[in-house]
């Protein structure tokens, strides 16, 4: 998953569709057999955003356990007007930039879908460490 960062401090944040729970998340999912953890968010954010990542601007940043998959936490920080994404109407419902204590209030709520929440709150530790 990749937490996004404009110059304002805030981060992307998608609420997903319906049938998908109509939780707020960050972007990003699951490696799919034979592709690379880059290579898979790559595809999720083209699929799910309609951005396209040049992952030389990505940092990874590390990745974290939470139940049985492994997370692979990447950082991007640019500036993208939130008109130039297309989502991908089956999972997003919409996006929207959000500070960090917005993001930790829907956290607190329940209205965070739970795995993102713990790589958040893990991503803020590694943050911490980004030159």
């Amino acid at each position: 998953m990749i937490f996004i960062e404009n110059d304002k401090g805030k981060y992307l944040i998608q609420k997903t569709s319906a049938n998908k729970g109509s939780l707020y998340s960050t972007t990003g999912g699951h490696v799919s057999e034979n592709e690379t953890p880059d290579e898979a968010l790559i595809r999720e954010v083209k699929e799910e955003i309609g951005l396209d990542l040049d992952m030389n601007n990505v940092k990874y940043l590390g990745n974290i356990i939470t139940g049985t998959p492994i997370r692979f936490i990447y950082y991007l920080k640019q500036n993208n007007d939130i008109n130039d994404f297309t989502v991908q109407e089956e999972e997003v419902e919409y996006v929207k930039y959000m500070s960090e204590n917005e993001i930790l209030n829907l956290i607190n709520e329940g209205l965070f879908l739970e795995s993102h929440a713990i790589c958040f709150n893990k991503f803020l530790d590694m943050k911490k460490d980004i030159k």
